[in-house]
């Protein structure tokens, strides 16, 4: 066997597989536009998401504060109307929380909201559902969380 049947037609072999398969992905088109814009999507809902938690999570202070007063005995002074579905809680401490009126749903029922109900002397988290009854929020043990 010569050196050009041993070196240069596997050579030669695989310069053309080469340029074949560089031909071959040259050619290939991919149009991800629905892709992108998928992930557009879900991008746009999770920033979506993430306003309303944070929303829900200013609101959930406010009742934390709400319940903390009513156990240090602060009361009420007054409650303003701000024309834009907030209201704000004036204190007798001279502190004052705003709380927002959430929005209907699509279907326009109404969300159940979260509230506290005193049992005994203690206050426990609860939620009023749209037929107005009420359910307390327990936790993992099936206990009332105060």
């Amino acid at each position: 066997m010569n050196f050009s049947h041993r070196f240069i037609r596997p050579m030669s072999v695989t310069a053309l597989s080469l340029l074949l398969f560089a031909g071959c992905l040259s050619s290939c088109t991919f149009d991800d536009t629905e892709l992108q814009n998928s992930i557009d999507d879900l991008t746009s809902r999770v920033e979506a998401l993430e306003d309303f938690q944070e929303q829900v999570q200013g609101d959930i202070a406010s009742l934390q504060d709400i319940i903390s007063k009513l156990d240090s005995s602060v009361t009420v002074n007054n409650v303003v109307d701000n024309g834009d579905g907030s209201w704000t809680i004036n204190f007798s401490d001279g502190t004052s929380i705003t709380i927002r009126n959430g929005q209907d749903g699509e279907d326009g029922l109404t969300p159940p909201s979260i509230t506290v109900v005193e049992e005994d002397g203690t206050y426990y988290w609860a939620y009023e559902n749209a037929d107005g009854t009420t359910d307390f929020i327990l936790d993992d043990d099936g206990n009332k969380i105060p």
